[in-house]
Formats: C-alpha cells, sequence, structure tokens
C-alpha cells in the first residue's frame, strides 16, 4: 500500500503534487527555469559583458621586436580596453603589420599583428579575420607609436 494513500506521510503531498495541480507546478518551474536562461543569457551576450575584458597589461614591439611601451597603470589600460572593444571586422587585408601587441589578460596572452593605419590581426597558425579600430591616432598615440 502507498504510504501517501494511507496518511503515514503527510509530506509526500506538498512534495509531490498529485491530480489537478500538478500541472500547475511543473509550469511554474518551466517559466522560472526559461526566464532564468533568458536573463543569463542576455547578461552573457551583452556588449557591457563583452567589452570589460580584465587586461592586465599590454607591451607594444615593433618589426624587429624591440621594446617600445608597456601599459600596466590603471587609467592607460582602461584607455586601451575602451579602444580595443571599439574594433570591427574588416574585409581588407592589412598592408603594414610592422608592430607586435602583447595582450595579457587574467588567465591568458595574445599577440596581435597591428598597422598604424588602425587595421589588426591576432597572431594564430591559421587564417584570422582583420578588425578596424575606430580612432587609430588616438590608439597609436596610447602606444606609443607614429602612424
Amino acid at each position: 500500500m502507498n504510504r501517501a494513500a494511507s496518511g503515514a506521510d503527510p509530506w509526500a503531498r506538498l512534495i509531490r503534487p498529485h491530480g489537478a495541480l500538478s500541472h500547475i507546478s511543473r509550469q511554474g518551474n518551466h517559466v522560472r527555469r526559461r526566464t532564468f536562461v533568458t536573463l543569463f543569457s542576455g547578461l552573457a551576450t551583452s556588449p557591457i559583458w563583452a567589452a570589460m575584458p580584465n587586461i592586465r597589461q599590454v607591451t607594444v614591439r615593433d618589426a624587429s621586436f624591440v621594446h617600445i611601451k608597456t601599459i600596466s597603470s590603471g587609467l592607460d589600460v582602461e584607455a586601451f580596453a575602451k579602444h580595443w572593444a571599439s574594433r570591427e571586422r574588416d574585409a581588407r587585408t592589412p598592408l603594414n603589420l610592422e608592430y607586435k601587441v602583447d595582450i595579457q589578460y587574467d588567465g591568458r596572452n595574445e599577440r596581435w599583428l597591428y598597422d598604424p593605419g588602425g587595421l589588426t590581426q591576432v597572431l594564430t597558425k591559421g587564417q584570422a579575420p582583420v578588425y578596424r579600430l575606430t580612432s587609430p591616432p588616438a590608439f597609436n598615440f596610447l602606444l606609443g607609436i607614429g602612424a
């Protein structure tokens, strides 16, 4: 015999709804789960979240790997992050990738090749897209290079 039917377990009805109320409980959980997923996915893909990388340090080198500048202070790193977040994908191929920009994040490092005209591309074994920065003169000044 079932314990809930015999009255031996008074909590069984509260834990597992029976009868006409069972669809309401399941529907409520579904709505809450869907709302949470929608909110969370919106946060994870929002431009604000994406524009706030944890950049620790930026090192700039020329074509001969001679050190030009290291950006590590809070205001300079913040200015770099602002410029860096403004880059957009570009169909053109960079003509003069003479600078290397090493970006140190919390848990990883990246090397980007940079053209003073505002074009940049990540250094990788495979093909990589080219990006254009929206304000090359200001970015070049921040990096310590001349156009």
